[in-house]
């Protein structure tokens, strides 16, 4: 049967990415007031990303078998985009630097086994546009990113429980990212190459991701 712990570190993410709009609105409109706010916006993107190492053990269930990627995991994310002046020299190109904070999330569940990796990525990116289509680059750093395993076994017709949590070192990295903007709405792909550290063994948490933004 389906194991409703396994929706916890899902249902987590879900809420935060419900909550963001207000939050990131209140937070961003405190550090950016401005007189002139027009070469200002708020963004926030909802996707998926792919890639990476396999990480913690794999989990069986009745139809597949499943493991948590280092790359891999839904991500909810706001943040801000600032148009800068003057153009990019000689080519008459804009220039925007952005921030955002994600949280990206891999999970697999069996009715025994729960398995979780979450990590929060913070993006500093410059970038340029032409015409509805937006290149940018920069530097990210995942913070606190940890794996998480819980285990349940019957204990005498009582399920006991065992939780065991590996947090990685915070890992610096960096993105390439292309959109292309319908309206208010970006399409959004992009290249993260990163690697995490836990007591001298690394791991690669690169991948590409796929995502939507919502601009305003």
């Amino acid at each position: 049967m389906f194991n409703s712990r396994a929706l916890k570190p899902i249902s987590f993410a879900l809420g935060l990415g419900l909550a963001m709009p207000s939050l990131a609105a209140d937070f961003m409109q405190g550090m950016f007031k401005r007189a002139d706010d027009s070469r200002l916006q708020y963004q926030l993107r909802a996707g998926y990303g792919a890639g990476g190492d396999s990480i913690g053990p794999k989990v069986d269930d009745a139809y597949a078998q499943d493991q948590v990627s280092a790359g891999n995991g839904l991500m909810f994310g706001a943040g801000v985009r600032y148009a800068l002046s003057p153009a990019l020299p000689l080519t008459a190109m804009p220039l925007f630097v952005e921030s955002n904070i994600n949280i990206m999330i891999d999970a697999a569940h069996s009715s025994e086994t729960d398995v979780s990796f979450i990590r929060y990525p913070f993006d500093v990116l410059l970038g340029t546009e032409y015409k509805q289509w937006r290149f940018a680059a920069g530097y990210t750093r995942h913070i606190n990113p940890k794996l998480e395993i819980q285990y349940s076994e019957d204990d005498n017709g009582f399920d006991k429980e065992t939780t065991y949590e590996k947090t990685y070192n915070d890992a610096d990295g960096q993105v390439v990212e292309v959109s292309y903007g319908l309206g208010k709405i970006d399409a959004n792909i992009r290249y993260t190459q990163i690697e995490y550290d836990f007591a001298g063994v690394k791991v690669d948490g690169s991948g590409v991701a796929l995502s939507v933004m919502l601009r305003f």
